[in-house]
């Protein structure tokens, strides 16, 4: 088995990964979270009446968009949705589509979620701060494995293999093509 050297690049993707294997799940229920409340938002603004007149238009009549902006409590912060949906020229790019009060529940909510993502983001910080010292203390893929042989699982495909990946062209033949003189 031969040893892959780690650089940054690899030793920052071995972190990803294993952010990704612990919290990965988490992250995802926190965006369906953060797309819930935008879903709530845009029934707010847009209610059923409204968008049933919005829908007899012509296809194409309203730019869509699966984000938009919300001020809440006066906060001002991009807030996703499930999916793209149509919307009013006004409530594209950086217009606040809503302004909701700090007692709204929908403020609550967000508050809530905001609560729920600080929180995921300082256990991810503290799990990258306790992985990054052996990582970056690791100059080899096979030390990394040494020291810590439960992370085997995000490193095996880094290792490489001890069969040779050179070009199974004869020289002479390279040589020939590009009109070299032969070296003896």
């Amino acid at each position: 088995m031969k040893t892959q050297t780690l650089n940054e690049k690899l030793r920052r993707l071995i972190l990803d990964r294993l952010v990704t294997s612990r919290f990965g799940d988490r992250q995802k229920e926190l965006r369906k979270s953060f797309e819930s409340l935008g879903d709530a938002v845009y029934d707010s603004v847009y209610p059923k009446a409204i968008l049933r007149s919005m829908e007899k238009l012509p296809n194409g009549f309203f730019e869509r968009s699966d984000h938009f902006r919300v001020s809440f409590g006066g906060d001002v912060h991009d807030v996703p949705m499930s999916k793209e949906r149509p919307m009013a020229v006004k409530h594209l790019g950086y217009a606040v589509v809503a302004q909701f009060s700090s007692d709204h529940h929908l403020t609550e909510m967000y508050d809530n979620v905001l609560d729920d993502k600080r929180t995921l983001e300082q256990e991810i910080a503290a799990a990258r701060a306790k992985a990054r010292g052996l990582i970056w203390y690791s100059y080899t893929v096979r030390q990394l494995l040494e020291r810590w042989p439960e992370c085997a699982p995000f490193v095996q495909d880094l290792i490489a293999s001890d069969t040779s990946t050179a070009l199974a062209i004869p020289m002479t033949d390279l040589n020939r093509t590009f009109g070299l003189p032969r070296k003896d």
